[in-house]
């Protein structure tokens, strides 16, 4: 099996970057999204946490924005089967559709 190491802050700029402008991913701040990406990694057996903690995202925090709707300033990391990356990333395109 090989894993590549991925964070919710990649995932959460894939939902931004595809939102569908006025739906539900647009007001949906970052922590509910990790969340809701963390429960489906979990529930799909698609990965795992690389630990608990969350770590500082890499890109420019004046980026991000404070009230959880931009750029996560921090955020959970993964280990997720690269078999399995298709079926993650047509997740969150629905998630940035709805």
């Amino acid at each position: 099996m090989v894993t590549v190491k991925l964070g919710n802050d990649d995932f959460i700029l894939f939902i931004r970057k595809n939102q569908r402008q006025g739906g539900k991913a647009s007001v949906t701040k970052n922590n509910q999204l990790g969340s809701d990406i963390w429960k489906f990694i979990r529930d799909s057996k698609i990965g795992d946490k690389v630990n608990d903690d969350s770590i500082p995202c890499q890109w420019n925090p004046i980026e991000c924005n404070d009230e959880g709707l931009g750029l996560p300033k921090n955020a959970t990391q993964f280990n997720i089967e690269t078999t399995k990356l298709e079926i993650l990333y047509n997740k969150l395109y629905e998630m940035s559709q709805a």
